[in-house]
């Protein structure tokens, strides 16, 4: 199924006309949130704005996890964001997970999940989410120290 909006999300000549269209998505910022995106901007006075609810802003044909992942990566606040890898992780790539998935001309995907290093902080639980069962036993993959 196509997620593509094929338009951009926050269109915008200037790096102020991207901030307004932000805004008329997103909502205003809060104090606290502009606060943590730059400490040095936290007396700015932006228009009050009510964020849009991000089923309007999508097609209805877009599906519930698309719009999940988009609203958890389309926060203000950095530390409210999730991480790439739990990006990664979302539902809305499950797919890509199957044990036969494949490309759409019927071939075989790249390897997709070659990514030990960036696991070695990761918990067992996100682990366990990103890298399907059946690839860690196709490449013999031990997780069991991660995290600690």
């Amino acid at each position: 199924m196509c997620c593509c909006i094929c338009q951009p999300l926050f269109p915008g000549e200037t790096a102020v006309d991207q901030l307004v269209e932000i805004i008329k998505v997103l909502g205003t910022p809060t104090r606290e949130e502009i606060r943590c995106m730059n400490p040095n901007y936290t007396e700015f006075r932006f228009p009050q704005i009510k964020a849009h609810p991000w089923h309007k802003i999508f097609h209805k044909r877009m599906p519930a996890e698309a719009i999940d992942l988009a609203s958890r990566l389309l926060q203000y606040s950095p530390n409210l964001r999730c991480t790439a890898l739990d990006a990664c992780a979302h539902s809305f790539f499950d797919e890509l997970r199957e044990p036969n998935a494949r490309l759409p001309n019927g071939r075989p995907f790249p390897p997709l999940f070659n990514f030990k290093p960036e696991l070695a902080n990761a918990s067992p639980e996100l682990i366990n989410r990103l890298v399907p069962e059946h690839v860690r036993r196709q490449n013999g993959l031990n997780f069991a120290h991660a995290g600690s």
